[in-house]
């Protein structure tokens, strides 16, 4: 047993980082100032 909590395997993490980035781009087109973040 994990003493650290909840882990997320590789691909989990692999999906979540695509997924994420997706969102990014979506948001950057439609509102440009959150470049800066």
């Amino acid at each position: 047993k994990v003493k650290d909590g909840r882990t997320v395997s590789a691909k989990g993490r692999s999906m979540m980082d695509n997924a994420a980035n997706e969102l990014k781009q979506e948001l950057l087109e439609k509102i440009p100032e959150l470049a800066k973040y």
